[in-house]
């Protein structure tokens, strides 16, 4: 064999005998889309939280921009949806596989209901601390881990690379549909 050290990027080198060279073009754009989306959802759980930082009461019982969801509902939903990343990618690092929301649908939604009449302090710290849990979680992933998956709620294999843009997703929209002030072209 040959030295990692004489390795070229872009997988032009096949001297290594993987067909797809020592430093693969579509790994190297694989981990960097992962940190971009790591990146991403970071900056958005900045942002909502930043948003959110002074709801009051009254604020957080008014309606959303979901139908029968009050602002309460929404951000109860991203918190309980951080924390099911946070068990998946959890199991991932243990070398587990387990589904987004223990419990299932049923369980997720009488979680959101139960959730969102709480008074607007305890939502900020729910949001904050959801989110707190999946970052260090992202901190604390293996290449072994990134490479895991979950169960998502619809019962498709979700890629562990691929939770960080999904999270991201999640808080960007429900940020929308929490009726705010940020909007899609935030």
């Amino acid at each position: 064999g040959h030295a990692r050290s004489g390795c070229i990027p872009a997988g032009g080198n096949t001297q290594c005998g993987s067909s797809l060279g020592c430093h693969d073009a579509r790994v190297d754009s694989a981990e960097k889309q992962r940190r971009s989306a790591v990146d991403g959802a970071r900056a958005a759980h900045r942002g909502l939280i930043e948003d959110i930082k002074n709801l009051s009461d009254e604020q957080a019982r008014s309606a959303s921009l979901l139908p029968n969801w009050s602002i309460g509902h929404v951000l109860t939903h991203i918190a309980r949806n951080g924390d099911s990343f946070t068990r998946m990618m959890t199991a991932a690092i243990n070398g587990d596989v387990v589904s987004q929301y223990d419990g299932g649908h049923e369980r997720r939604s009488a979680d959101i209901e139960a959730g969102a009449a709480r008074p607007a302090a305890e939502l900020i710290a729910d949001v904050t601390g959801s989110a707190s849990r999946l970052e260090a979680v992202w901190d604390a992933m293996t290449p072994e881990a990134w490479a895991g998956h979950g169960v998502n709620a619809g019962g498709e294999t979700w890629k562990c690379e691929a939770m960080p843009f999904h999270r991201w997703r999640e808080v960007a929209v429900h940020h929308v549909d929490a009726g705010i002030g940020y909007t899609a072209a935030d």
